[in-house]
């Protein structure tokens, strides 16, 4: 709206309203890319587990990577632009610029996968998949309702903190430019926890290193509450928290993948893109809730814009922002622990299985297409 001057003095209702339809298209449109996006690991990489990890660790080394440089300039660059425009202009051309390599990117990934993914070619490996089946895989499949569930919570823990976390460098710490500096100190050392720490996740494998990694982060997550407005030590301990959970986070949609190759090599149902789809639905619940958690917070203890923090309202600040989050990833990783009990071994027995059969259905219906295309 920013774009039209006489729409800038419009009711808040209508603002609110244009930033709901426009979130819904932003996230119809990632979830069109983000599906197909990782059903694509299982065909580049086969049947081959190791190729999988792989895929996925690197993926993560360059996802930190850019948000490195994304940490690095973004809050400079806003506030910058908001001394030649307004605030929300400035956040508009941020947000078009970022968007450049997206479109870059996505016509890249389209280039490497055409050879094992060309278009018109549907790779069977189980009976027909309806809107039914799709529904109903939740409920069958144990393994992505826990998924679900478990990193639902863990996305949300983190958007809490998150989400009213420039509270703390404007009220507690008392200087905004600061989380930038934090962020991208952080950021440096996630890339360089990404070129290593994934591989102790995989000595672990996905149960264990899931387990561990959220409790060791869970635990960092309480400890913050001590550093009150001491931003250097919180700063630390982001870094020992973000080395934690690259113990899980490096197999990124491989917990998804696996859920989806014992779905289909149990009940013959190929839901293997869908379950890969779901990998996004715990992050979408994590902006869903976790933002909505700290503000309603923040408004149930007195918040007012302006206020001074005092040394009780700062402590039930640090206890939202700190507490919170920590107890939900340490009850997410108390549930996967109970719950979910797909081995590696397992998986990768499955996948081989389920490979054998695309190639076999592939094969089968080879002649078939020649016949045709003659």
């Amino acid at each position: 709206m920013e774009f039209f001057p006489s729409a800038r003095d419009t009711s808040l209702a209508l603002k609110v309203l244009v930033a709901i339809i426009g979130y819904c298209f932003h996230n119809i449109a990632m979830s069109i890319i983000t599906g197909p996006y990782y059903a694509l690991g299982p065909l580049l990489a086969g049947d081959d587990m190791k190729a999988r990890m792989a895929l996925s660790a690197r993926g993560v080394l360059f996802m930190n990577a850019a948000m490195l440089v994304v940490s690095a300039i973004t809050v400079p660059f806003v506030t910058f632009m908001q001394t030649v425009t307004s605030p929300t202009m400035a956040y508009m051309i941020c947000a078009v610029i970022y968007m450049i390599p997206l479109i870059i990117s996505c016509q890249l990934v389209n280039n490497i996968s055409r050879e094992v993914d060309p278009g018109g070619v549907k790779h069977k490996s189980g009976t027909a998949v309806g809107i039914k089946d799709m529904i109903m895989a939740i409920g069958q499949n144990k393994y992505l309702l826990i998924l679900i569930i478990v990193q639902g919570m863990t996305n949300i823990a983190g958007q809490v903190g998150s989400g009213i976390g420039s509270y703390y460098w404007l009220y507690v710490v008392d200087n905004f430019l600061l989380m930038s500096v934090s962020s991208t100190i952080g950021m440096i050392f996630s890339l360089i926890f990404a070129s290593f720490a994934p591989k102790i996740g995989q000595r672990l494998g996905k149960r264990k290193g899931m387990i561990v990694g959220l409790l060791l982060m869970g635990a960092i997550t309480c400890i913050k509450i001590v550093t009150r407005e001491h931003w250097v030590a919180l700063t630390v301990l982001n870094v020992v928290g973000s080395f934690f959970g690259f113990f899980y986070s490096g197999f990124g949609a491989n917990y998804f993948i696996d859920a989806g190759e014992a779905h289909l090599y149990k009940t013959g149902k190929d839901l293997r893109t869908v379950a890969a789809a779901l990998y996004g639905i715990p992050i979408k619940l994590g902006f869903l809730f976790g933002g909505a958690i700290g503000m309603y917070a923040l408004a149930g203890m007195g918040y007012q814009a302006g206020m001074v923090f005092d040394y009780v309202f700062t402590t039930k600040f640090l206890v939202v922002m700190h507490i919170i989050p920590g107890a939900l990833m340490i009850i997410a990783a108390i549930i996967f622990a109970i719950g979910y009990d797909l081995t590696d071994e397992k998986a990768a027995e499955y996948a081989k299985a389920n490979y054998e059969r695309m190639l076999a259905a592939n094969a089968a219906n080879a002649p078939a297409v020649e016949e045709k295309a003659e």
